[in-house]
């Protein structure tokens, strides 16, 4: 299997929608912690505050280049970038390896085992708009273009 390089259109798009997402995410923390110090001032209200930290902690940055990976005609959202590095690193191995999408992870099946890359949380998922579709399955629409210009 070979994981292309992302295009210069795509890693844009890709970075654009991050940006986007990151910002929302940066206020949705923000407004759980205005939210936790109303809270201090109440007395009995320690559970609720601790709920809301925790929740605040949850929500992490989106890392990476997020795309949505296709492959067989299922399709998942991912971090492009970490699917690259796994895939780098099985190569020096040389090891013969097959890839599935199953329940919202990308499972590469090798010779010794296998790994999942787990699809991006629902929380991120949801504010992430306009990204690239990268087919793992074969060559993209650009790749066939060039393909046959060299062959013209």
């Amino acid at each position: 299997m070979y994981i292309r390089p992302l295009t210069d259109a795509e890693l844009t798009a890709s970075r654009n929608a991050k940006e986007t997402a990151n910002i929302e995410i940066k206020k949705q923390r923000q407004a759980l912690t205005k939210e936790i110090k109303r809270l201090e001032k109440g007395l009995k209200t320690a559970k609720a505050r601790e709920a809301l930290y925790w929740k605040r902690e949850a929500l992490k940055d989106i890392k990476g280049y997020p795309v949505m990976a296709s492959l067989d005609g299922e399709a998942i959202l991912l971090n492009y970038e970490l699917l690259r590095k796994l895939d780098r690193s099985l190569e020096k191995r040389g090891w013969p390896r097959t890839v599935t999408i199953r329940q919202s992870a990308l499972v590469i099946e090798y010779p010794a085992g296998e790994i999942g890359i787990n699809q991006l949380p629902d929380y991120q998922a949801k504010l992430l708009k306009d990204l690239p579709v990268i087919r793992l399955d074969g060559p993209s629409l650009e790749e066939l273009r060039q393909i046959e210009e060299m062959l013209s």
